[in-house]
């Protein structure tokens, strides 16, 4: 589980230094929070693995169903793309600076279930 939490920091950081690079205080706040949770998780406290995945399933549930309908928009080739092909970047930033660090963490949570489930119960650090 110790790969499991480092994976978490980095995934946590990514977003932390990119919502603080464009300025956006909230969103880098809420990442802030969760690498602090990251760190806890590595250091071993049962309460922040409860917690850990809370904010990468909120990162799923709010930013992936826009990027998938973006990336739709783009590939069916709409009108506002073909217009300016950079709004795919509007689209692809977030998508790779959030959602995919997300997504690896909760792949990686799905793959370690058991160990995860004992680290939660405290049968095992």
């Amino acid at each position: 589980m110790r790969s499991v939490a480092l994976i978490q920091i980095v995934a946590a950081l990514v977003p932390t230094v990119f919502f603080a690079l464009i300025g956006f205080i909230p969103g880098s706040l809420v990442a802030f929070m969760y690498l602090l949770i990251a760190i806890g998780t590595l250091a071993g406290v049962r309460v922040c693995w409860a917690i850990c995945p809370l904010m990468p399933l909120g990162a799923v549930a709010l930013l992936g169903p826009v990027v998938l309908y973006n990336f739709y928009l783009y590939f069916s080739d709409d009108p506002l793309y073909l217009d300016s092909p950079g709004t795919v970047l509007v689209v692809v930033i977030p998508a790779v600076f959030v959602l995919l660090p997300a997504v690896v963490v909760l792949a990686l949570l799905v793959r370690n279930w058991r160990s995860y489930v004992q680290v939660v119960r405290g049968a095992a650090a």
